[in-house]
């Protein structure tokens, strides 16, 4: 069974794929939610998924959470994330929610 997450609103995770760092945006739409994945080459990839399809790829893609974990805790987890890219993606992510 996948491990639970409370889903938000609107929330941001990295994860690996393919052997390269990717970003998961999620934000609201009733009753959906709208996605976007970009991956390592900046391409966006959207869709929608239901809370539960966005907990099921947060636990199979063993995403972290980019807004509630610093560069120090996400560089342990992705070696090849950089400070620079690091403070992109944060800074990216909150210009969405706005």
């Amino acid at each position: 069974m996948a491990t639970t997450y409370t889903i938000l609103d609107n929330d941001s995770f990295l994860y690996v794929h393919n052997n390269k760092l990717c970003h998961f945006i999620y934000m609201k739409k009733s009753p959906n939610y709208e996605c976007v994945i970009i991956d390592s080459g900046g391409d966006e990839h959207f869709g929608q998924l239901n809370d539960a399809e966005i907990c099921e790829l947060i636990h199979v893609c063993n995403m972290k959470n980019l807004m509630k974990n610093n560069y120090e805790i996400l560089k342990a987890h992705f070696p090849s994330l950089t400070k620079s890219d690091y403070e992109y993606k944060l800074s990216f992510t909150k210009l969405q929610f706005v």
